[in-house]
């Protein structure tokens, strides 16, 4: 189910799309960003909006402006997560010594990294 939107750019000719954990709770509010984003950033090629099942965490305030609605925290997981999905490895549990172990990603591992967020 769609919960919020995601801008996704291609900044080569590999024909990848590349996104961040921005997500916004209005497809118009997204496509405003998109538009932005393009302007600022020069290595931008084609960019799109696409629906996400994830948290909305932008949306528009009382005066228009843009505003954050999730916490730091939410952000943070997201996007240690996206980089996880990126290189196809996930931070685990400590190898017994006190250290964390780096592990081929799963998704059953990115709900016990996500389950960190709990306090």
């Amino acid at each position: 189910m769609n919960k919020s939107f995601k801008v996704e750019v291609q900044t080569d000719n590999t024909g990848a799309w590349y996104g961040n954990a921005a997500r916004y709770d209005t497809e118009q509010l997204a496509k405003e960003q998109g538009q932005s984003l393009a302007w600022r950033w020069m290595l931008v090629r084609e960019w799109r909006v696409v629906p996400s099942e994830d948290e909305p965490g932008w949306t528009r305030d009382e005066h228009g402006g843009i505003r954050a609605i999730v916490d730091k925290k939410k952000v943070f997981m997201a996007e240690i997560i996206e980089v996880c999905k990126k290189h196809g490895l996930m931070i685990s549990h400590e190898d017994g010594q006190g250290a964390f172990q780096v592990e081929d990603y799963t998704e059953e591992g990115a709900k016990w990294l996500q389950g960190a967020d709990r306090v």
